[in-house]
């Protein structure tokens, strides 16, 4: 063979050597250590059969078209879903196949991820339309435990709800209301008729003092708060609007209040040389030099605390007028 090779006979292409020259005396030794160090690189070859490899392949082409899923969803729903669904479920059945036939423990190990993650993805697919059937039933179920505006309120079931509480609808006054308890939890609720929605009968929940109130679910009697009515007093009359505003939005005629005077503004041509008003405003000193005696004084903390000490009490009416400069 030897003599083959020098002679040219044998290609060679056939035969893989590395054609050096050696210069330590021990020419077996040298080979020895050479045949050696070969024999470690070799180790770290894996051999793969032709199956494998195809298999490892396939595995990756199909991860690929399973990324790229949700957009075909979107544009082709009818097919890409029912393709997704065999792409996945084929990638399930080759990442097993590598964690039982793996030829490393880190090929096995590696294929555990993959597995899992498809197989979850398996599931939430079959489970889907499991649970789309079912979305009627659970927003039923959702509704009976949290409440939802088929519990408002309104004309279709205000006849039923006035029957089951014996309450006929002239004994909800129109200048007020009329405060009864839930059966189911004996929360109090108001009925009240709205003016501007011609005298519509609702049920509200809310605060004297803000004068916002909210309609309330009338089985579990929460506040619903995309829904509110407002309660304006006016000329001694009650007003209940839904829109916010005074008798509906119509202008609010201030001439006709009594309102006590605190504070008694002049124009400043009408001042006199001595000081005839204060203004409750810290900041006066500070933007009115002493330049001029006319020029308004900040009112003394003193007088404040006695003109709030001696109120009787603030009511809804109560109007205190200030005036400031900042």
């Amino acid at each position: 063979m030897l003599e083959q090779i020098v002679s040219g006979v044998v290609d060679t292409n056939y035969i893989m050597y590395s054609n050096k020259n050696i210069r330590e005396r021990n020419v077996f030794e040298s080979m020895a250590f050479s045949t050696r160090e070969r024999s470690f690189n070799d180790g770290d070859v894996i051999i793969k059969s032709n199956a494998e490899v195809q298999r490892d392949y396939a595995l990756n082409v199909l991860q690929t078209i399973l990324s790229l899923s949700p957009i075909f969803d979107i544009v082709l729903p009818e097919v890409s879903i029912p393709i997704s669904l065999g792409i996945t479920a084929s990638s399930v059945g080759i990442s097993f196949d590598e964690l039982i036939n793996g030829d490393t423990y880190e090929e096995r190990r590696s294929a555990i991820p993959g597995l899992a993650t498809n197989a979850v993805l398996l599931g939430i697919s079959f489970a889907i339309p499991f649970l789309i059937s079912k979305a009627a039933e659970n927003k039923l179920i959702i509704n009976n435990l949290v409440g939802s505006d088929e519990n408002i309120l309104n004309k279709n079931n205000l006849a039923d709800f006035l029957e089951k509480y014996n309450i006929s609808e002239s004994d909800i006054p129109e200048n007020g209301s009329l405060v009864i308890n839930l059966k189911n939890t004996n929360v109090p609720v108001r009925l009240v008729k709205l003016n501007d929605e011609e005298g519509e009968i609702v049920a509200i929940k809310g605060s004297t003092l803000s004068g916002i109130y909210y309609e309330v679910d009338t089985e579990t009697g929460y506040e619903i708060l995309s829904r509110r009515v407002f309660r304006t007093e006016y000329n001694e009359k009650i007003y209940w609007t839904r829109g916010g505003g005074l008798k509906g939005g119509q202008p609010f005629n201030f001439e006709g209040l009594d309102i006590p005077v605190y504070f008694i503004d002049k124009p400043y041509s009408e001042l006199a040389s001595s000081v005839e008003l204060s203004f409750v405003n810290d900041d006066s000193p500070l933007l009115f030099p002493e330049m001029d005696s006319r020029l308004p004084k900040p009112t003394p903390e003193l007088d404040i605390k006695y003109y709030s000490s001696n109120l009787s009490s603030f009511k809804e009416d109560t109007v205190i007028l200030m005036r400031g400069t900042t």
